[in-house]
């Protein structure tokens, strides 16, 4: 897991008839797709991206490339495009981190908007603002920084035309980019809608095994599941001086293995209260003054990984 759409350009159709005088066609463009063969388009959507740097460009290219695709292909350029946001972000957060331009953002309102930019009197800075905002990405602050990140609640305007795994997949993307969980080592979101977030990945996992975006989303579900369990280091879900787990967390999680015990999830909250049992609900000890790991939950956080993959190839419904 460290700039909204550009108009498009819509080929002609060819004419049909044969009483029309013959005319030079015009010149090809990326949205002729009917005019190219379809195995190649994300090969040479893959080709023009490489060759620009300016991300506003990249979404335009890409909107563009997409029309009239089969949804298999327009998956393919989706991840190209986050394949161009990867490979770029880095320069996109150089361009904001300009002690100057930084200054310059403090002072606007928040959150910052593609209107807003639009009067913005600094041409640099408006010129700035204005391609990270059309290239889908927005600007974000924390400790006092300013930052982009990709928008993927701007990104849904792909959704028509990707499948509905990758519809799914979006969404998630959104949920987590227009609502971060967590921020300064602390959850910001509720606990309560923490859990939700992981049984919206647990499903995401098991209903699309297939999906490019499989590891992705897996990832994405062991870090959530790790903070229902362990929580964060400045909101932890046991007791910072014993290290044993706080008994309101652990009639939350007993309350949830119980609820959805025919989940993922309930699954391996089920097995890790198992595992407190025998450690007597100590998540660390304390050894010299010094936070040491308990043996048996060191082994389930080790397994996690291997034991959601295996879990899963016993209840999914792809395939």
């Amino acid at each position: 897991m460290s700039a909204t759409a550009c108009s498009s350009n819509p080929g002609a159709s060819p004419n049909s008839g044969t009483s029309t005088p013959i005319v030079t066609p015009p010149k090809e463009t990326p949205n002729d797709n009917e005019k190219k063969p379809q195995e190649k388009l994300e090969a040479l959507l893959q080709k023009e991206l490489s060759q620009t740097k300016d991300v506003a460009e990249a979404v335009g290219l890409t909107e563009r490339y997409m029309k009239g695709v089969t949804t298999e292909q327009a998956d393919q350029m989706f991840m190209l495009l986050e394949g161009f946001y990867e490979t770029h972000l880095q320069e996109a957060e150089a361009q904001v981190s300009n002690p100057e331009v930084q200054q310059k953002l403090l002072q606007l309102k928040w959150p910052i908007t593609l209107e807003q930019a639009s009067t913005v009197k600094d041409t640099e800075l408006k010129d700035l603002m204005t391609n990270l905002l059309k290239g889908k990405y927005k600007l974000e602050s924390a400790e006092g920084m300013i930052f982009p990140v990709v928008d993927y609640e701007a990104l849904k305007s792909f959704q028509p035309n990707v499948s509905k795994p990758m519809q799914d997949y979006i969404t998630l993307m959104a949920d987590d980019s227009n609502r971060p969980v967590a921020k300064d080592a602390g959850l910001v979101i509720s606990r309560e809608e923490l859990i939700q977030r992981t049984l919206h990945a647990e499903k995401f996992l098991t209903s699309y095994p297939a999906s490019p975006r499989y590891d992705r989303i897996k990832q994405l579900y062991l870090n959530e599941l790790h903070m229902v369990l362990f929580g964060l280091d400045n909101t932890p879900t046991y007791d910072w001086d014993s290290f044993k787990l706080q008994a309101e967390m652990k009639q939350e999680l007993q309350k949830l293995a119980q609820d959805r015990e025919n989940t993922l999830t309930g699954d391996m909250v089920k097995e890790f209260l198992a595992v407190l049992k025998l450690s007597k609900d100590q998540l660390y000890v304390k050894d010299q003054g010094e936070q040491k790991d308990v043996p048996e939950v060191r082994a389930y956080m080790d397994q996690m990984e291997q034991r959601v993959d295996t879990l899963i190839r016993t209840r999914t419904t792809e395939g």
